[in-house]
């Protein structure tokens, strides 16, 4: 258990270096929002519902971001 929480304890900073750093992003239910349109994996989607660690979406009709040409 404490090798765990040492685990824990060491990547928990890495992330924060890497946010402070700007290396990283730290998305949440504070930052997205329903009707927000979120990128993964490539396809742009709707946000239908948020909550604390969970993000739902619309797959039914995906929102294509516009191409430049």
């Amino acid at each position: 258990m404490a090798e765990r929480a040492d685990q824990l304890d060491y990547w928990t900073k890495v992330r924060e270096q890497q946010i402070s750093e700007g290396a990283a992003t730290n998305y949440g239910p504070d930052t997205i929002a329903k009707d927000d349109k979120i990128k993964t994996r490539g396809t742009w989607y709707l946000v239908v519902r948020v909550n604390k660690k969970t993000v739902s979406v619309d797959v039914s009709d995906m929102y294509q971001a516009p191409t430049r040409c």
